[in-house]
Protein backbone atom coordinates (compact mmCIF):
# COMPACT_ATOMS: atom_id res chain seq x y z
CA UNK A 1 0.00 0.00 0.00
CA UNK A 2 1.45 3.33 -1.07
CA UNK A 3 -1.40 5.45 0.27
CA UNK A 4 -3.26 5.87 -3.03
CA UNK A 5 -7.00 5.32 -2.97
CA UNK A 6 -9.68 5.42 -5.62
CA UNK A 7 -13.32 6.25 -5.00
CA UNK A 8 -16.27 5.42 -7.22
CA UNK A 9 -19.41 7.52 -6.74
CA UNK A 10 -22.31 5.45 -5.36
CA UNK A 11 -24.62 6.61 -8.20
CA UNK A 12 -22.18 5.26 -10.77
CA UNK A 13 -21.68 2.02 -8.87
CA UNK A 14 -25.44 1.47 -8.50
CA UNK A 15 -25.87 1.88 -12.25
CA UNK A 16 -22.85 -0.04 -13.51
CA UNK A 17 -22.85 -3.15 -11.31
CA UNK A 18 -26.36 -4.39 -12.23
CA UNK A 19 -25.61 -3.83 -15.94
CA UNK A 20 -22.32 -5.76 -15.65
CA UNK A 21 -24.07 -8.63 -13.87
CA UNK A 22 -26.92 -8.75 -16.42
CA UNK A 23 -24.99 -8.19 -19.66
CA UNK A 24 -21.33 -8.70 -18.84
CA UNK A 25 -20.49 -5.30 -20.31
CA UNK A 26 -21.34 -1.64 -20.07
CA UNK A 27 -23.57 -0.27 -22.85
CA UNK A 28 -22.76 3.32 -23.68
CA UNK A 29 -24.77 5.39 -26.09
CA UNK A 30 -23.23 6.48 -29.37
CA UNK A 31 -23.52 10.23 -29.73
CA UNK A 32 -21.44 10.73 -32.87
CA UNK A 33 -19.17 13.62 -31.96
CA UNK A 34 -15.71 14.16 -30.56
CA UNK A 35 -14.58 17.02 -28.38
CA UNK A 36 -11.38 19.01 -28.52
CA UNK A 37 -8.96 18.69 -25.63
CA UNK A 38 -9.41 21.67 -23.26
CA UNK A 39 -5.77 22.73 -23.60
CA UNK A 40 -6.06 22.82 -27.41
CA UNK A 41 -9.39 24.71 -27.21
CA UNK A 42 -7.67 27.31 -25.07
CA UNK A 43 -4.59 27.47 -27.30
CA UNK A 44 -6.34 27.68 -30.70
CA UNK A 45 -9.65 29.38 -29.88
CA UNK A 46 -9.11 30.96 -26.41
CA UNK A 47 -12.04 28.91 -25.05
CA UNK A 48 -11.67 28.35 -21.31
CA UNK A 49 -15.08 26.87 -20.43
CA UNK A 50 -17.34 24.45 -22.23
CA UNK A 51 -16.80 21.55 -24.59
CA UNK A 52 -15.61 22.46 -28.09
CA UNK A 53 -17.17 20.07 -30.61
CA UNK A 54 -14.28 19.03 -32.81
CA UNK A 55 -15.88 16.59 -35.25
CA UNK A 56 -19.40 15.33 -35.96
CA UNK A 57 -19.77 11.94 -37.68
CA UNK A 58 -22.08 11.90 -40.71
CA UNK A 59 -25.51 10.32 -40.13
CA UNK A 60 -24.92 10.16 -36.38
CA UNK A 61 -27.29 11.29 -33.61
CA UNK A 62 -25.18 14.46 -33.25
CA UNK A 63 -25.44 15.20 -36.98
CA UNK A 64 -29.21 14.59 -36.98
CA UNK A 65 -29.56 16.97 -34.00
CA UNK A 66 -27.67 19.66 -35.93
CA UNK A 67 -24.48 19.77 -33.87
CA UNK A 68 -21.56 21.39 -35.75
CA UNK A 69 -17.86 20.68 -35.44
CA UNK A 70 -14.79 22.68 -36.41
CA UNK A 71 -14.57 23.50 -40.11
CA UNK A 72 -11.07 23.23 -41.53
CA UNK A 73 -10.27 25.44 -44.50
CA UNK A 74 -6.79 24.16 -45.17
CA UNK A 75 -3.41 25.36 -44.03
CA UNK A 76 -3.76 28.90 -45.45
CA UNK A 77 -6.90 29.86 -43.53
CA UNK A 78 -7.77 29.56 -39.87
CA UNK A 79 -10.23 26.82 -38.92
CA UNK A 80 -13.73 28.01 -38.05
CA UNK A 81 -15.07 27.21 -34.61
CA UNK A 82 -18.23 25.11 -34.51
CA UNK A 83 -20.43 24.55 -31.47
CA UNK A 84 -19.39 24.86 -27.83
CA UNK A 85 -21.42 22.81 -25.35
CA UNK A 86 -21.97 24.99 -22.28
CA UNK A 87 -24.89 23.16 -20.66
CA UNK A 88 -26.31 19.66 -20.38
CA UNK A 89 -29.74 18.68 -19.00
CA UNK A 90 -30.07 22.16 -17.48
CA UNK A 91 -26.68 22.15 -15.73
CA UNK A 92 -23.58 24.14 -16.75
CA UNK A 93 -20.73 22.17 -18.35
CA UNK A 94 -17.14 23.40 -18.04
CA UNK A 95 -15.13 20.59 -19.68
CA UNK A 96 -15.38 17.19 -21.45
CA UNK A 97 -14.77 15.20 -18.24
CA UNK A 98 -17.70 16.89 -16.52
CA UNK A 99 -19.91 16.13 -19.55
CA UNK A 100 -18.81 12.46 -19.58
CA UNK A 101 -19.56 12.18 -15.85
CA UNK A 102 -23.08 13.53 -16.40
CA UNK A 103 -23.68 11.20 -19.36
CA UNK A 104 -22.73 8.19 -17.22
CA UNK A 105 -25.64 8.86 -14.86
CA UNK A 106 -28.34 8.56 -17.55
CA UNK A 107 -29.84 5.46 -19.20
CA UNK A 108 -28.60 5.02 -22.81
CA UNK A 109 -32.00 5.82 -24.36
CA UNK A 110 -32.52 9.16 -22.57
CA UNK A 111 -32.94 12.18 -24.90
CA UNK A 112 -30.03 14.52 -24.20
CA UNK A 113 -30.60 18.27 -24.06
CA UNK A 114 -27.52 20.40 -24.78
CA UNK A 115 -27.15 24.15 -24.46
CA UNK A 116 -24.63 25.30 -27.05
CA UNK A 117 -22.95 28.49 -28.16
CA UNK A 118 -22.94 28.98 -31.92
CA UNK A 119 -21.80 32.21 -33.57
CA UNK A 120 -22.26 34.11 -30.29
CA UNK A 121 -25.84 32.87 -29.76
CA UNK A 122 -27.11 30.36 -27.21
CA UNK A 123 -29.16 27.50 -28.68
CA UNK A 124 -30.75 24.37 -27.25
CA UNK A 125 -30.61 21.09 -29.16
CA UNK A 126 -31.92 17.65 -28.28
CA UNK A 127 -29.88 14.61 -29.22
CA UNK A 128 -31.39 11.13 -29.25
CA UNK A 129 -28.53 8.63 -28.72
CA UNK A 130 -28.16 5.22 -30.28
CA UNK A 131 -27.87 2.21 -28.00
CA UNK A 132 -24.53 1.15 -29.52
CA UNK A 133 -22.16 2.64 -32.05
CA UNK A 134 -22.78 1.33 -35.58
CA UNK A 135 -20.27 -1.23 -36.77
CA UNK A 136 -17.91 -0.08 -39.46
CA UNK A 137 -16.91 -2.82 -41.86
CA UNK A 138 -13.78 -2.41 -43.91
CA UNK A 139 -13.28 -4.56 -46.96
CA UNK A 140 -9.79 -5.19 -48.19
CA UNK A 141 -9.32 -6.03 -51.88
CA UNK A 142 -7.86 -9.49 -52.42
Amino acid sequence: NVGIGFAIPADTLNKVVPMLIAKGQMDRPSLGFTSMAPLLALQYFSIENGVVVEMVAPDSPAARAGLRGITDHGSEQKALLGDIIVGFQGKPIRNPVQLADQLELLPPETPLVFEILRDGKTLTITLRPLEKAPEVKVSVPA
